[in-house]
């Protein structure tokens, strides 16, 4: 594959003992013969070196671009805090977490971005990006024996909801039938995140009242799935 314009090429080519052929284009860098068992005219070919050199430089940019994104969400955050309340109660909040903007894994978004904040300045301790098994969670809350989930979209069918039951029954075994799994749309985060700890106890409240009358379980009529 590729002989006629190996040959054109000016390309060094070699033929193997078992009838096969080996090429010898350079390295589009550094000029250094690269081995190869076909050839394509006009491909840029890579030594081992300069593969990796190249791949480290795209990992160092993909870094520095995931750095600038997180910034831009944090800021992005403090903007839709700031056109809700004062911002002077949460300036310590505001330095933790972003202390943690950069950690491995943490915010994918500035609505989990809003929350944390929210969370750190109402004292409120919290494990971000919990992993249970196969999924992640998105705030374990402790104090408040709450799972809280802040989902990117509002429409659900039969097939999500089925999935979310069977994922919020595995958490509630993991960590015990008085914890809740709440979910709260991004939307209502940018819009009444100053009432999000108000909003969580009291859908816990309505929710154990609604239990104590179902035998521990919500009923199929439950549809308060989002607060």
């Amino acid at each position: 594959m590729g002989y006629k314009e190996a040959v054109n090429d000016g390309i060094k080519i070699e033929r193997t003992s078992y009838g096969g052929t080996t090429y010898y284009p350079k390295c589009s860098k550094c000029g250094v013969e690269v081995k190869t068992m076909s050839y394509i005219t006009g491909l840029n070919y890579l030594c081992k070196e300069c593969k990796l050199e190249k791949k480290l430089a795209d990992k160092e940019r993909r870094t520095e671009q995931d750095r600038e994104k997180k910034e831009r969400q944090f800021a992005n955050a403090i903007k839709r805090i700031e056109k809700q309340t004062n911002l002077i109660p949460y300036k310590k909040a505001i330095e933790k977490v972003h202390e943690k903007l950069h950690t491995n894994g943490y915010f994918d978004s500035t609505e989990e971005i809003m929350v944390a904040i929210e969370l750190v300045k109402n004292k409120i301790g919290f494990i971000h990006q919990k992993k249970l098994q196969r999924y992640t969670l998105d705030f374990v809350i402790p104090s408040e024996k709450i799972v809280l989930e802040v989902d990117g979209h509002i429409y659900h069918t039969a097939e999500t909801r089925n999935r979310e039951d069977i994922r919020d029954n595995l958490i509630t075994m993991a960590y015990g039938l008085d914890w809740e799994v709440i979910r709260i749309t991004d939307k209502l985060v940018n819009e009444n995140i100053t009432k999000l700890m108000d909003a969580l106890k009291e859908v816990k409240k309505t929710r154990k009242e609604i239990r104590e009358k179902n035998n521990g379980m919500l009923p199929d009529w439950y549809s308060d799935r989002k607060i």
